[in-house]
């Protein structure tokens, strides 16, 4: 437990995985058309202040950081994500690509961790190396994509976050405990 207080980012990350898999198992297409429209409004705003800070600084200074450049990008960006946020569920199979290379890179760093581990003198370090295994092997089932049909892909995407979550929190309160480490 004492691990888990000693990284609050990476519990925040790993809470995060377990809500993200349950919402995708209970609606994936409203999760992403919700996640794309707040994406969306943040990107609009964030280009409506370079606007305004553009107008507002001195002419040389403006000129030189393309802020109006830069806010009309972003908030043309926010204003197509916020409009057209059903587009974004209709290339599910693009996002599952790139979600599928998200958690293969996160395998590679988990392999690193389980190596690290082993070099360190861990007696634990085969709970990293299962858990690395098990999000390559997921990983590869989301790039390889399997399934009948989008839906039971995101129901999978859905499962994995929510066993990645928790294997990564009780990987951390193994590893953080004084017997194993």
């Amino acid at each position: 437990m004492k691990e888990l207080k000693k990284n609050p980012g990476s519990v925040l990350i790993m809470l995060l995985e377990l809500v993200v898999g349950i919402l995708l198992l209970i609606d994936p297409q409203k999760f992403t058309a919700a996640i794309v429209t707040l994406a969306g409004v943040i990107l609009a705003v964030y280009g409506i202040v370079l606007i305004i800070r553009y107008f507002r600084s001195e002419a040389q200074a403006a000129a030189r950081h393309y802020a109006l450049a830069k806010g009309l990008v972003f908030a043309g960006g926010g204003l197509f994500c916020i409009s057209r946020a059903a587009w974004f569920t209709q290339v599910f199979q693009v996002l599952a690509l790139l979600y599928g290379l998200a958690v293969l890179l996160t395998g590679v760093v988990k392999i690193q961790m389980a190596v690290d581990m082993l070099r360190l003198g861990s007696r634990r370090w085969y709970f990293g190396a299962l858990g690395a295994l098990v999000t390559v092997v997921f990983a590869l089932i989301i790039l390889l994509n399997p399934f009948e049909t989008m839906q039971v892909l995101w129901n999978f995407i859905g499962i994995v976050l929510i066993i990645e979550g928790v294997l990564d929190i009780v990987g951390m309160i193994l590893i953080g405990t004084k017997k194993g480490a």
